[in-house]
């Protein structure tokens, strides 16, 4: 699997050594290593929760090169809660180690309700500033899943 998902990297930044830079990325990896849902879930040691680092360290390679190019390069990660009071303590070090992937210090966490018709905290990483207060919403029940699903 490293060795597919290295190739599969190489292949990504190909246009980075053709001199074309990336302006945005968006991503949202699996999230079963991470979620309360899962109780096995197993954080940034399980397979698909080193997708979300694979992705910090493919944007901090990105971004090296678009500095070299003068160019910036935005980036949103989207995923579970990473952490909170509910979580267990080496969840906390899963946050930091993800931080770190992105050469980043800060996320935010949102609940998904207060903006689409999802029912679930959802936290962001991302380097996009944001100008204005973000405006929450509540869209109608009819538009929402049952309570309690996740």
């Amino acid at each position: 699997l490293c060795c597919v998902l290295y190739r599969w990297m190489d292949t990504l930044l190909t246009p980075c050594r053709r001199r074309l830079a990336f302006d945005i990325v968006v991503g949202g990896p699996p999230c079963v290593d991470y979620t309360l849902v899962n109780a096995r879930r197993l954080g940034v040691d399980g397979v698909q929760g080193s997708y979300l680092l694979r992705m910090g360290e493919i944007i901090k390679r990105i971004r090296t090169f678009n500095k070299n190019e003068q160019r910036n390069l935005f980036f949103l990660a989207e995923n579970a809660v990473l952490w909170n009071e509910k979580e267990k303590a080496f969840d906390a070090g899963d946050l930091e180690t993800v931080l770190r992937a992105f050469g980043m210090t800060w996320h935010i966490t949102l609940d998904s309700r207060d903006h689409t018709p999802l029912r679930r905290k959802r936290t962001y990483i991302t380097n996009i500033p944001i100008v204005e207060d973000l405006k929450m919403i509540d869209p109608p029940p009819s538009l929402c899943f049952e309570d309690g699903y996740d």
